[in-house]
């Protein structure tokens, strides 16, 4: 359903009264979703099908979580002015101002917290666990890779040594040691993907050789042109150029060579120059075709290398993933990624309370859907299933009008928190 357009009134009518319909609402900022969202609580509440305290309402960050609060309230006490209403719809709109301050009105991540503290033993955490925040998970995981990095630095493994080669060709800032702890971080926040890296067979020695073999023929070919300025022969100048840095560099130096080559602007030059004849009995033609296949053939390579390196680096800092989890237990706290996981596990691997959550919450409302992860979809699927006995969130049917969903692709934050816009 969209409601960001000229002529939305059907639209905005069936979220206030089609109240046993699962909707979907994309709408751009400004066209008021958070509104209706509200308006579509405050009517499911005073048509007597949920009271406020079996409502979850989700919301992204705790300061919006504060305003809908507040946007409820209005709305509640506008609905409670309004001529016509019945002492029925009075009692329940009464109910749920005095249900409003401890209604589940929050964050995904504040839901899950809650939830975890109810069910401590079968989720398997201390139910006076702390919630790292951002900067103090990011310290716990520096104290667990600085441990690591010391001792791998005496006997570097292969994919640790890949990147430590790369030193010598960075211009940018980022040193061996950011770009092992970024890898680690990244391998921590896909922590639910427990699948091993599969590492195909690869003759990376050979790979490596055969590409600079043909970036040298290419580069050679500059010394046949009689131009000086032509900018064909320019670029493949250069490209000898660099390719002399590296005479008798070994595999790990020309990979890291290879994927600062692929960034180096006056060697892949567009500029083509003018006239058929590059050189006598050289086609301009003929020599553009080689340097742009040859450039394909580095773009293929360098992914090729990336995948073998991200198998072996999956491997190499799963003591790191580890560690951090231990540093997590020894400080007593969980990080934000952790409550989403060991609630999504609570649901799925625990009937009774996922049947006794699915009872006791009668409808889900979710703001900015758009930065949501699927951990969190999941999540969301469990809790409004209509059949109990359904573990796999992505089986599920959602009992018609439980879920309600409202955001918009273009306002997605891409991959904050691994949200994905495709949800």
């Amino acid at each position: 359903m969209n409601i960001d357009g000229l002529v939305d009134g059907p639209a905005r009518r069936s979220i206030r009264e089609d109240l046993d319909r699962t909707l979907v609402v994309e709408a751009a900022a400004g066209t008021g979703k958070t509104t209706e969202l509200v308006q579509r609580i405050v009517a499911v509440v005073e048509s007597g099908r949920a009271r406020l305290s079996s409502i979850i309402s989700v919301t992204f960050t705790e300061k919006a979580a504060g305003e809908m609060k507040l946007r409820i309230r209005t709305e509640l006490d506008r609905a409670l002015l309004m001529p016509g209403r019945d002492e029925r719809e009075r009692a329940r709109l009464v109910t749920a101002l005095s249900e409003l301050e401890t209604a589940k009105v929050g964050t995904i991540h504040a839901l899950c917290a809650e939830l975890l503290r109810e069910h401590p033993i079968e989720a398997g955490v201390d139910p006076a666990f702390e919630l790292a925040d951002s900067m103090h998970a990011r310290a716990l995981l520096e104290r667990a890779f600085d441990g690591w990095f010391e001792r791998t630095l005496s006997a570097p493994p292969e994919g640790v040594r890949r990147m430590l080669a790369r030193r010598a060709f960075d211009e940018r800032g980022k040193g061996a040691r950011e770009q092992l702890l970024y890898a680690a971080q990244r391998l921590i926040e896909t922590r639910d993907f427990d699948t091993p890296y599969r590492r195909e067979p690869l003759d990376r020695a050979g790979a490596v050789t055969s590409l600079v073999d043909e970036l040298r023929a290419l580069a050679a070919l500059h010394t046949r042109s009689s131009s000086m300025y032509d900018p064909l022969r320019v670029s493949l100048r250069e490209l000898s150029q660099r390719l002399t840095r590296v005479h008798d560099a070994d595999c790990d130096m020309l990979e890291a060579f290879l994927r600062k080559l692929a960034r180096d602007r006056k060697v892949w030059s567009e500029k083509r120059g003018s006239g058929q004849q590059f050189a006598p009995g050289l086609l301009r033609a003929d020599v553009i075709a080689r340097k742009n296949a040859a450039k394909q053939l580095l773009t293929s390579c360098l992914v090729a290398l990336d995948a073998d390196l991200a198998a072996c680096l999956s491997r190499e800092l799963s003591p790191v993933v580890a560690a951090y989890a231990r540093e997590k237990r020894a400080h007593g706290t969980l990080d934000f990624f952790d409550l989403l996981l060991l609630t999504r596990d609570l649901l799925r691997d625990h009937d009774d309370v996922r049947l006794r959550l699915q009872t006791e919450i009668d409808r889900l409302f979710v703001d900015e859907f758009q930065d949501t992860d699927p951990v969190q979809s999941e999540l969301l699927l469990l809790l409004s299933a209509d059949d109990p006995r359904e573990r796999d969130p992505w089986r599920v049917r959602p009992v018609p009008g439980k879920l309600f969903v409202v955001g918009d692709p273009k306002q997605s934050i891409y991959r904050f928190r691994r949200a994905d816009v495709a949800l």
